[in-house]
C-alpha cells in the first residue's frame, strides 16, 4: 500500500503534503509495497523541491541531536 503522503506526492498536491509533513508528522522515508518513496513518485518540480527540502531539514536536525556536547 501507499501512505497519504505517497498519494499527495503522486498527485502533485503540495499543500496537502505540507500539512501531512508539518502537522501530521508524516514519515517521508517510508516505502510503498512497490518500494517507492514519496520523493520517487513526486509529481512536479514543486513537490520534489518540497520533499527534498524537508528531507534535508530533517537530516540536519537529526545530525545536531547526535553531536555530543564538548566538555570545557
Amino acid at each position: 500500500g501507499r501512505t497519504a503522503l505517497h498519494w499527495a506526492s503522486g498527485n502533485g498536491l503540495v499543500a496537502v503534503a505540507k500539512v501531512l509533513i508539518d502537522e501530521g508528522d508524516a514519515d517521508m522515508t517510508l516505502r510503498s509495497n512497490e518500494g517507492s518513496s514519496p520523493l520517487r513518485i513526486a509529481n512536479g518540480q514543486d513537490m520534489a523541491r518540497l520533499l527534498r527540502s524537508r528531507l534535508a531539514s530533517e537530516k540536519k536536525a537529526a545530525s545536531k541531536k547526535e553531536k555530543p556536547k564538548s566538555e570545557l
